[in-house]
Formats: structure tokens, C-alpha cells, sequence
């Protein structure tokens, strides 16, 4: 790895995807990891690359990119995207010990349509829509927690969490179904055990913007103790010993976690790449948190005013923006009675669907995007006529810089219009 050194980045646009192009000089390894909020690629290359100096001219779905120098020798690459989409990175080696990294953002049109020339009428002109990548509905990971031989805590009267939050979990997820944009996955449908590490795979696995998991808490000492809280995991440490309390509950669960997908298996450098986008994820999950207090205090009285930070285990994803709802108190004998009713459990789940709901509406502003895939004797004016925006509107859109565009290429078609 010692001696290697970056040679040139390029970036241009092919077939309707972004290819960005880096070119190293003698051996190097890489790592990266990349993210929906904000849309970013992170890319480490190891090996002595104090000195690079890349001028790349943005194009297509990348708007900037920064470089600098990360530890002591390794080459660090920001990359940050317009809009989030797929990456793909794959490594071709070169003449005279070189090495090509070539990172590919969105998918190519196949070679035999893009060089498929134009005619002057299309023979099917009505347009092809279809949901783009991280363009589509809002997906919200929800999260009812404990379930089968984990019970969580129990009332006086023999109320288990598990059926609590099941309960609240389907009713936030059917809200959430009902309303345009926006799509709920629920982690668990039913009474059946679930680990921690599953939980955050499935969201993932559905490719979750937002993780919000339900739960009811619990202080037998105090049963006077009674109303709502939200945690969002701490970067350093919990809010107070309550928090660190409540945090070792729920993670007793399952001590293991693993839900982070990276590019290599290197624990300790994985650890370095996730700090950029856990803090992202964190300030973001203190909003959601915020979003969903304001609403839940329209409920019930609030145990805690203020979003709390804990270090839960089903929170660490740091790809993810994700709270803790802590509901209520079981072992108040008020909420344990409440909580046997369907109207304030309804209640509760309408406060969280309303703080998701606003968080999404206020974050989200361009999901529900559309996308064209352009055909055989079409042209962007008739393109933007059909869509009902203008053409100045979709060459902005689609960072286009003139009219020619090519069939197979994919247009985003902007959000409000048609």
C-alpha cells in the first residue's frame, strides 16, 4: 500500500447514469459507504496519498466533490449527490501497476437502446412512469416492540408490552398506508420473537428512511410515574441515569448487534466512515423525535419533555434516522387501564403517525418524483408538454445543458407537475 498515488478523477454521464472514474497509481485498498440523508458517497483509498489534487468538473446526479486527507495516509473522497440513488463500485487494474476505480451512480440503459437513433415521431407517445430509485414513496420502518418469548414488561392486570406495541405498531402502520407518498413495514406482524439485529436488517432490507420503535415503559417503584417519552441515540452518552436505565432494558434483549453495511469487513475503519452519517442520522432522528413529542403531548402528559438520548442497540443504524417512542407507564395503574382501551391506543398512534407526518412532510419535500424513460421519436418539448412542466424546469431537473437527449435515457420528472 505505501507508495501509491491518485492519478486523475473523472466524471461524465452515460446511458442516464453517473460514472465517476479515479485512476491510482501503484497498489491501494479502498473502503466505502454511502447514504440517503444526506445523498452521499464516502470513498477511502489507503496508502500514501498525501499531495492529490483533483479538480473534477460535477456532473449529472453529483453536485460537489471534496477531497482531503484522512488519518495519516489514507485519501478520503466526499461525493455529494443531488438526489440519493444506487452506487455501485468495482475496481479494474490498468497498465504499469495502475488500478481504475469505477463508481457508478444509477443504472445504465442498456448499450443497444442508447444507440438506438431517434425517429421523428415516437410510436407509442404517452409517457412511461415508473417509481425512481429513493423517489418513490417515504418507507417507514415501524418497529412494535419485544414480541414472543419476550414478553417486555407486564401490568398489575397482566397487560404484556409486547401485545401493547403490536397493537400500536399496526394502527401507526395502517395511518401511515393510508396516506399518499408515504408506505409503513412493520418489523413484526405478530407474536413472535424478533432479535435487535433482524429489526434493523428488515429495515434496511426495505430500504427504510425512517425507524420509529414502540415501546411502553415501566417504573414499579414509582407508579405515580406516568406519560410519553422519545430517545434518539447519543453520540457520547445517555441524557441521565434514567435514560442509561431504560436503554439497558431494552437492549437486554439482545446483546449483539451488527446492522451496518459496508464494503469491507474492517471493523475499526467502518467505525471512522460511519461517524459522517451517524451524526447526519442523529440530528435527524432529534427532529423526528422533536415531530412526534409535539404531538404526543397533545395525548397525554409528557414524562419527558425534551427528546432523551440513550444508547439503544435497535437505534444504531447509522444509515437510518430512528427514535424510541416510549409510550406510557404500565406500572401506573391509570395508564394500565388506558392502555386496555382501543380509543387511546388509537390515540397514541395518531400522535406518532402525526409527528412522522410532519417530519416527512418538512424533509421529504421531492419524494414522489416520477421518472420517464425516453423513447424511439421523442423530444424534451414534447416531453415537458405531456408532463405539464416547462423545458426550462426539466433541463434545471435533470441537469441537462441543452435539448438532446437519448432513448433510454431516464428524466426525473419534477414533483407537482402533470
Amino acid at each position: 500500500m505505501a507508495g501509491a498515488r491518485p492519478g486523475t478523477l473523472t466524471i461524465r454521464v452515460r446511458r442516464g447514469a453517473t460514472i465517476a472514474v479515479l485512476s491510482v497509481r501503484g497498489p491501494a485498498t479502498y473502503r466505502w459507504v454511502s447514504s440517503n440523508h444526506p445523498p452521499r458517497l464516502v470513498l477511502d483509498l489507503r496508502g500514501s496519498m498525501r499531495g492529490a489534487a483533483f479538480h473534477p468538473v460535477p456532473t449529472g446526479v453529483v453536485r460537489s466533490v471534496h477531497v482531503g486527507v484522512h488519518g495519516d495516509r489514507d485519501l478520503r473522497l466526499v461525493f455529494d449527490l443531488h438526489r440519493a440513488t444506487s452506487v455501485r463500485v468495482a475496481v479494474r487494474r490498468g497498465h504499469e501497476h495502475t488500478m481504475r476505480l469505477r463508481i457508478v451512480f444509477g443504472k445504465e440503459a442498456p448499450p443497444a437502446l442508447a444507440r438506438r437513433p431517434l425517429a421523428r415521431r415516437a410510436d407509442h407517445p404517452r409517457a412511461v412512469l415508473r417509481a425512481g430509485v429513493r423517489t418513490g414513496p417515504v418507507i417507514v420502518a415501524v418497529d412494535p416492540g419485544h414480541g414472543g418469548i419476550d414478553p417486555g414488561t407486564t401490568g398489575a392486570g397482566g397487560l404484556h408490552e409486547k401485545t401493547v406495541t403490536l397493537a400500536i405498531g399496526r394502527m401507526v402502520a395502517r395511518k401511515i398506508d393510508a396516506t399518499p407518498g408515504m408506505r409503513a413495514v412493520l418489523t413484526r406482524d405478530g407474536n413472535y420473537y424478533v432479535s435487535l439485529r433482524e429489526r434493523v436488517l428488515d429495515a434496511q432490507r426495505h430500504h427504510a428512511d425512517l425507524f420509529v420503535s414502540i415501546h411502553v415503559n415501566s417504573f414499579p417503584r414509582s407508579p405515580r410515574i406516568a406519560g410519553g417519552a422519545v430517545y434518539m441515540l447519543s453520540e457520547h452518552g445517555a441524557s441521565d441515569a434514567e435514560a442509561r436505565m431504560v436503554a439497558r432494558t431494552e437492549n437486554a434483549a439482545d446483546p449483539t448487534i451488527d446492522g451496518v453495511h459496508f464494503s469491507h469487513n474492517d471493523r475499526r475503519l467502518n467505525y471512522v466512515l460511519t461517524d459522517l452519517l451517524q451524526n447526519q442520522a442523529i440530528a435527524a432522528g432529534d427532529r423526528l423525535g422533536g415531530d412526534i413529542l409535539r404531538h404526543l403531548a397533545r395525548v397525554e402528559p409528557l414524562y419527558e419533555p425534551r427528546v432523551q438520548r440513550a444508547n439503544f442497540e435497535v437505534l444504531r443504524d447509522p444509515m437510518i434516522p430512528s427514535v424510541l417512542v416510549e409510550t406510557a407507564f404500565l406500572s401506573n395503574p391509570r395508564q394500565d387501564r388506558q392502555l386496555h382501551e382501543r380509543r387511546f391506543l388509537d390515540g397514541l398512534a395518531d400522535a406518532i403517525y402525526g409527528g412522522i407526518r410532519e417530519y416527512v412532510r418538512a424533509h421529504f419535500p421531492g419524494r414522489g418524483t416520477r421518472e420517464y424513460v425516453v423513447r424511439n421519436g421523442d423530444t424534451l418539448s414534447a416531453i415537458a408538454v405531456r408532463s405539464g412542466v416547462s423545458i426550462r424546469r426539466l433541463q434545471a431537473f435533470n441537469h441537462l445543458s441543452g435539448s438532446d437527449i437519448a432513448a433510454g435515457q431516464v428524466l426525473r420528472i419534477p414533483p407537482g407537475s402533470g
